[in-house]
């Protein structure tokens, strides 16, 4: 079944707006990296009036190098509506090799803080992210389309279910990746 059963693009439901409200104050960025797989970037924004955050860009790209991925980095995520971002923190999976876009991220933006995706338990962490979704503590713009899909269609493993493991399948994970690892830091600035 759906990891997140309950997620509808139907606007009356609340998860998916056209429209963030304006007043988005501070912002985070989160990248799900991927050699084999899309790097999937987003860039989220937190409603005061709302109290909630709100996905308001994505931007996927694959088979470049680090100081590639670091450009679009700065020309994708850093820019939102003719404004220059400042986010409080970019959360960068580790894995498959993203510890070197790490580097790469602190050797060219020293002013950002550039952390390491915490990755505990990942049930625990799709759980609450799940939580965060369905209580619109998190919702998303229209606009990211992709990611939403992905979201939408995030499966359990059934045959992992039937040897008593719980666990995701690993195909269009990179948007519920990178919106994980952004919740993961984001509910401690709650």
């Amino acid at each position: 079944g759906r990891v997140y059963n309950f997620l509808t693009t139907d606007r009356s439901a609340g998860f998916v707006v056209d429209e963030p409200p304006a007043d988005l104050v501070t912002w985070m960025v989160s990248i799900d990296y991927g050699q084999q797989h899309p790097t999937c970037m987003g860039l989220w924004g937190y409603s005061l009036s709302e109290r909630c955050w709100y996905l308001v860009k994505e931007f996927y790209t694959k088979e470049k190098t680090n100081v590639v991925y670091s450009q679009e980095f700065g020309r994708e995520m850093l820019h939102y509506r003719g404004n220059v971002i400042i986010p409080q923190s970019v959360e960068i999976d580790p894995g498959g090799g993203g510890s070197s876009l790490i580097t790469q991220f602190r050797a060219d933006y020293p002013n950002l803080t550039i952390n390491s995706a915490h990755k505990k338990d990942v049930i625990d962490e799709i759980q609450s992210y799940a939580g965060a979704i369905f209580t619109h503590a998190v919702r998303f713009c229209s606009s990211c389309k992709r990611a939403i899909d992905e979201h939408m269609s995030y499966l359990w493993d059934e045959k992992a279910k039937e040897r008593g493991v719980e666990q995701p399948i690993k195909l269009n994970d990179d948007g519920p990746d990178m919106g994980r690892y952004f919740w993961n830091r984001a509910k401690v600035y709650k």
